[in-house]
């Protein structure tokens, strides 16, 4: 990482820091420098082995099927705690293989997976795909296509624009 952008990233990184402490201090001002300084030495800033291109039009559409994906995944919830069935409490854990790509995507699709309700990201890996634990599990096949479904909009919205190396 060269000085000037060094630089850059510790005085962005202590402006965080002084939003977090609530008051602008000269204490609280060397404390993010330092800390900041710090961080960065200790955990250096590697070159990033892909770029990504986002599609506003592509991205629009993936946050609005998350929506109706979030509103129904509620909705279903809501069913399962206010009149448990056996198969609206059916649960089970899904191996979906997904292509490989880059870590952005992969952990967007693995946290798009965690963030609605019913389902939860197990563990996700370019080599292995994700496992993912569904609630209302109806069949595997379906949970495979639906999270398959998901990783197409992520990489349609953030398309990675070189090959992975060493992803995940």
């Amino acid at each position: 990482m060269t000085a000037p952008r060094f630089a850059l990233t510790v005085a962005a990184l202590t402006g965080c820091w002084l939003l977090l402490q609530g008051e602008i201090t000269a204490g609280n001002i060397l404390a993010g420098a330092i800390t900041s300084g710090a961080v960065l030495l200790v955990f250096p800033v590697t070159a990033r082995s892909t770029g990504h291109r986002v599609h506003p039009i592509a991205l629009a559409r993936l946050a609005a099927s998350f929506a109706r994906q979030l509103v129904l995944s509620n909705v279903a919830m809501v069913r399962a705690v206010a009149r448990p069935t056996d198969d609206r409490l059916r649960a089970g854990i899904v191996h979906v293989y997904l292509a490989p790509t880059s870590p952005l995507v992969l952990t967007v699709t693995s946290t798009l997976i965690s963030l609605t309700p019913g389902t939860l990201t197990i563990t996700a890996g370019n080599e292995d795909g994700i496992h993912a634990h569904f609630l209302g599990l109806t069949t595997p096949h379906e949970a495979r296509n639906q999270v398959q479904r998901l990783h197409e909009q992520v990489v349609a919205a953030i398309e990675p624009t070189s090959a992975p190396e060493n992803a995940l």
